[in-house]
């Protein structure tokens, strides 16, 4: 049977490149912006790109974030991806201390200063990056040296370290990658541009 997948439309983010990918796995995407659209999904993802504050304040505009919160604490699938698995956490740093959606305790940090050998990299991560599972939690199937595609200049630090699904090395740290906490998976990089790994992942997730 082919699973209904809904997406949060709400002005922030790749929903169509989300929705093509969900297409290619063989589910069926549909967009969602309204209580009753999210009260009804059965799997939903929430996408974003771009900044925490804009993207928090574009929810609450459309009143979903206590629709997503009663949705997440249903039980059913919830799916971040990249700023959207970052509205996960209780509170962002980035331009300011901002209010998430508390569904995942901890904060989203600007990333540190690091070195590759003797450079001074660059806060945002752009780029092809190999996952260091920290737990199996389902994903044992997919290939240990598969890359996804990261952009980002903020990362997740869980309170909890049994919420952190996989990390990357940047430079000389370690990075949030993945989190999974019940029914809530996030992913701070973009599997809907990660290729075949990429849809092998999201295929994983949806139907875990």
């Amino acid at each position: 049977m082919t699973k209904k997948v809904s997406i949060i439309d709400y002005g922030v983010g790749n929903i169509f490149s989300v929705s093509n990918a969900i297409k290619a796995i063989g589910s069926e995407p549909c967009f969602v912006s309204t209580f009753e659209e999210v009260q009804k999904s059965q799997i939903l993802i929430l996408p974003g790109v771009g900044a925490f504050p804009s993207a928090i304040q574009k929810l609450e505009a459309l009143q979903l974030v206590e629709p997503i919160r009663e949705y997440a604490n249903s039980g059913k699938k919830l799916i971040g991806i990249c700023l959207g698995m970052q509205l996960f956490f209780t509170s962002s740093e980035e331009m300011g201390l901002f209010k998430g959606l508390d569904l995942i305790s901890g904060t989203i940090k600007e990333n540190p200063s690091t070195k590759d050998k003797d450079h001074l990299l660059p806060k945002t991560n752009i780029g092809w990056q190999k996952l260091d599972w920290r737990q199996d939690m389902g994903f044992h199937n997919l290939k240990k040296n598969s890359y996804y595609y990261f952009v980002h200049s903020f990362s997740a630090i869980p309170e909890l370290s049994k919420n952190t699904l996989a990390t990357i090395k940047y430079g000389n740290v370690q990075l949030t990658a993945a989190v999974k906490k019940e029914n809530i998976i996030g992913f701070q990089f973009h599997p809907e541009r990660s290729g075949e790994s990429g849809l092998k992942l999201l295929n994983t997730a949806i139907n875990l």
